[in-house]
């Protein structure tokens, strides 16, 4: 089975997407370098579960047998502490040599200089498989700070096993509304006497508010800020309270413990849930620590309305230190860690559906029926979306205040417009 990257890559472009309005232990404080006639030295940093660090690690080794005369020292940890870390080694100007990035992450750290223009080293990173569109999303005042490695697409997650032990059908995604959402999630929680709910918590972080705002014709970000209003966030946040208080959803307590699990330990692997937010380039990793079928769904929403939420963006970029001492070099492994087959045949889908047509040539014959399933899911939601607006410098304010705000709604300390206005009112702060 061969699915066209290039074709899902140009389709999104045509669409506006990603804002087109248009091994071994931490190595020293310096970014890179060499000792005498050694070998040269880079840094490689990265977050993820220990699976994603096994993988990495088996790609750096890869990597040395061609390049003997680099040593990558790889530096690992986990999302929580990720970015604390590099917000501190920036400080110390101690940035790794090649990093993995994000948004908005990549847009404030390419703001303050820290990547490397990448269209400088085009000599060495193919740059050409990649529209405009899509390094829109990594591209700061002309400067491409960072290729994407993956695409992500949002939808919801169904573990088929409970379903079936439930006696409850599966929904018909093409044509399930929000409404249908919390009544067949609260069903299945009548049915259980709880023992199952009917979903995980849908809000604490912004991810499925995204689809919803784009659902009424919004977006997380407009022009220089927010782009959706108070009483959308005030109508979400009603309406996940709703889901608590009727039993088809986790509760509060139980929601803010399952935020804090890997994976493996999720409600809906662990079949304590029937369905839940998630993305399509890692169902078939859950699908495994599941030990049975899961199935990915359409958003609930997308049949009433003329605005598709749904949307595909870049699930991660590569980027480069612009202080590097070994600029080069570290650019050499960036290429690799992009657009290698033999990466993409290591990691397949971890990092998300890759980015380059070459790698998902290589992939394909390598995934599930479930990750096959994911990448026709991705490839129908880049032709489906709307724009999807780049996120201003200080975006990752709201990444932060999302969480906290949903947490005051879910136990009643603040009523949704409270918190909407609250969370409004900061995140505009932090933009300014």
């Amino acid at each position: 089975m061969t699915i066209s990257r290039r074709g899902l890559l140009m389709a999104a472009g045509a669409m506006g997407a990603w804002g087109l309005a248009g091994c071994s232990a931490p190595g020293p404080a310096a970014t890179g370098g060499a000792t005498g006639s050694g070998p040269t030295e880079l840094r490689f940093s990265w977050w993820g579960n220990d699976s994603r660090h096994k993988l990495y690690r088996q790609a750096l080794d890869a990597y040395k047998t061609k390049h003997p005369n680099v040593a990558v020292t790889a530096e690992p940890t986990d999302w929580a502490g990720y970015w604390d870390r590099l917000a501190t080694q920036t400080a110390g100007k101690a940035i790794p040599d090649v990093i993995q990035q994000v948004d908005p992450y990549i847009i404030e750290y390419g703001s303050r200089g820290t990547l490397a223009d990448l269209s400088t080293y085009s000599s060495i990173i193919d740059l050409t498989q990649f529209a405009a569109p899509v390094l829109a999303a990594s591209t700061v005042k002309d400067k491409v700070v960072g290729i994407p490695v993956g695409l992500q697409a949002p939808g919801i997650w169904a573990n088929t096993k409970v379903f079936e032990q439930v006696g409850v059908p599966l929904p018909d995604d093409e044509s399930w509304s929000w409404d249908d959402f919390s009544e067949l999630t609260a069903q299945i929680s009548g049915t259980t006497g709880q023992q199952v709910h009917g979903t995980s918590q849908l809000s604490l972080d912004e991810q499925t508010f995204t689809v919803f705002c784009r659902q009424r014709g919004q977006n997380i970000w407009g022009e220089g800020g927010l782009g959706f209003t108070p009483e959308t966030l005030t109508d979400w946040w009603g309406y996940v309270l709703r889901l608590m208080d009727t039993g088809a959803s986790l509760n509060a307590q139980q929601s803010v413990e399952a935020q804090a699990q890997p994976m493996e330990q999720s409600p809906l692997v662990t079949g304590r849930t029937a369905l839940s937010f998630g993305w399509a380039s890692t169902i078939g990793l859950a699908e495994k620590a599941a030990g049975s079928p899961l199935k990915l769904l359409r958003m609930p929403g997308e049949a009433q309305t003329s605005t598709k939420g749904v949307y595909a963006k870049p699930s991660m970029h590569i980027s480069v230190s612009a202080t590097s001492r070994n600029g080069e070099e570290a650019a050499r492994l960036a290429d690799y860690l992009i657009n290698s087959p033999e990466v993409g045949e290591i990691l397949l889908i971890d990092r998300g559906i890759p980015a380059s047509a070459a790698v998902l040539d290589a992939v394909m014959p390598h995934l599930s029926a479930t990750d096959q399933a994911s990448v026709r899911y991705a490839e129908r939601a880049a032709k489906e979306m709307t724009p999807f607006p780049v996120p201003p410098q200080g975006a990752s304010a709201l990444q932060t205040a999302f969480p906290r705000y949903t947490q005051d709604v879910l136990f009643k300390s603040k009523a949704p417009a409270d918190a909407a206005r609250g969370l409004i009112d900061e995140v505009k702060a932090a933009l300014r």
